[in-house]
């Protein structure tokens, strides 16, 4: 059965402030399942759902320096914890903006290739400096 568009609001507006699909079921009593299966068979809410969680991991995000500022002496092994976690969870949930940057450039090479083909680029470098230098 379908969710009612007042229910499919509410979840969108507990996820877009960051709440867990977990907390906001919780919350508006309906059953986890529901929303997911919601997300599956209809894919005006997939898009809804996936723009929301996205707001809400910046909206995590957003609270981490709020984490910051309230920490005091004695709490500062439980901060950071929660630092951790958050800063991971962000890192893979949304990867372009939290993840680890890497720098990947070919200069016209081909990414992605095998040993064989590392070996025969090596040893057509070599040819070629070989021949630049017999010149």
């Amino acid at each position: 059965m379908p969710m009612s568009s007042e229910i499919e609001a509410q979840v969108l507006e507990g996820l877009m402030s960051g709440a867990s699909l977990n907390s906001v079921c919780n919350s508006i009593g309906i059953n986890e399942s529901t929303v997911r299966t919601q997300v599956y068979q209809d894919s005006e809410f997939h898009a809804k759902y996936t723009r929301a969680r996205e707001i809400g991991y910046l909206a995590r995000a957003d609270r981490l320096a709020d984490l910051v500022d309230s920490a005091t002496n004695e709490d500062v092994a439980v901060l950071r914890l929660k630092l951790d976690h958050e800063k991971w969870s962000l890192s893979k949930m949304l990867p372009k903006v939290y993840g680890e940057k890497l720098d990947v450039t070919s200069k016209d090479q081909q990414i992605g290739f095998t040993v064989a083909d590392a070996v025969a680029i090596a040893q057509a470098k070599a040819k070629q400096r070989t021949e630049d230098s017999a010149k």
